[in-house]
């Protein structure tokens, strides 16, 4: 997955507003659509990082 070659400040972006939109639906929703939103943000963050690590040791 080559989707931010060469722009490594990405990552930090990305993350933070991944965490930030799964605190802002989890924090708002104890309705059913705000859990998923966090689920789906969580994971997100979780796949960031995951693809962060896999390019820091090439």
């Amino acid at each position: 997955m080559k989707a931010f070659k060469g722009s490594d400040w990405l990552y930090p972006v990305n993350l933070v507003l991944a965490i930030v939109l799964a605190v802002l639906n989890y924090s708002r929703g104890s309705y059913g659509l705000g859990h998923i939103w966090a689920a789906l943000a969580i994971f997100w963050v979780i796949r960031l990082v995951l693809l962060w690590i896999q390019r820091k040791k090439k």
